[in-house]
């Protein structure tokens, strides 16, 4: 594994971490942003060419 760590290590290192509730919130509101950006950015490409707006949710969610 990474680092010399087992995969189990990894996901108890990850869930002690991620118990702040600003990091929570975080992620509750930046991952959906970053999941819809990318099927929005085909989209966009595609139909109106507007490809800036994926971009700028992907940019919103991954900040």
């Amino acid at each position: 594994m990474l680092a010399e760590k087992t995969w189990e290590q990894w996901i108890t290192h990850y869930e002690q971490s991620h118990q702040h509730p600003v990091n929570r919130l975080c992620h509750m509101l930046g991952i959906p942003l970053i999941a819809a950006s990318m099927p929005l950015l085909g989209f966009e490409l595609l139909v109106s060419g507007r490809w800036w707006l994926a971009v700028l949710l992907f940019t919103v969610g991954w900040g």
